[in-house]
């Protein structure tokens, strides 16, 4: 059973039937726009993006100008590849896919601009102040459950595996209350992994 925000199935679900597995979509949550003036830009920033859908939300209000010259960086290659749908190449993937893996790529010093959920996790700031750097968060989204998410679980349990790409996925997972039977959940990498074990769901 693959958890994912309403409305973005796509390239996961295709490898996972490509070899053969029987795959059922479930979305946990949807994605919801959120309103606000991005920070102003100064001479040697850097606007970091940790999630695809941060991407997204920044197409979606036109703010390609506030990208444009911009050296702009990308959590990991989902993300790069949103970036890429707007035209945008980062200038940056680090080795390790994580905000504080970004953050200690970025190195000391710098000014970095956040496009980011309203609930996103903290480790890109805390990277970034760690190394005397400042930190400047701009929320362009916000992750919501979807209000069908417990009956259409419910429907497609019970499940063998069940993936979670992201910790805002593992919250909404947790917070239906459903037993989850036999299913092994498996997560995309550490930080999800870690908002997993915050909620006392073994992975």
């Amino acid at each position: 059973m693959v958890t994912r925000a309403e409305g973005q199935a796509g390239a996961f679900e295709d490898a996972l039937r490509a070899v053969g597995l029987d795959v059922v979509t479930v979305a946990l949550t949807r994605v919801e726009a959120v309103a606000g003036a991005l920070p102003e830009r100064r001479p040697g920033d850097v606007i970091a993006l940790t999630s695809a859908n941060a991407a997204r939300a920044l197409g979606d209000r036109a703010a390609l100008g506030w990208l444009s010259g911009a050296e702009v960086v990308a959590v990991g290659p989902a993300t790069a590849a949103a970036l890429r749908d707007l035209g945008v190449e980062p200038t940056m993937i680090p080795a390790t896919a994580t905000g504080a893996g970004l953050a200690e790529a970025l190195g000391p010093g710098r000014r970095v601009l956040h496009p980011r959920a309203v609930e996103a996790l903290d480790s890109l700031r805390e990277g970034v102040e760690a190394q005397g750097g400042v930190y400047v968060p701009a929320p362009v989204y916000r992750v919501v459950a979807n209000p069908e998410a417990a009956a259409a679980v419910a429907a497609a349990l019970p499940v063998d595996v069940i993936p979670l790409l992201s910790p805002s996925a593992a919250r909404a997972l947790v917070a239906l209350g459903l037993d989850l039977g036999a299913a092994r959940v498996v997560v995309i990498g550490p930080t999800t992994a870690a908002a997993c074990a915050a909620l006392g769901l073994t992975v």
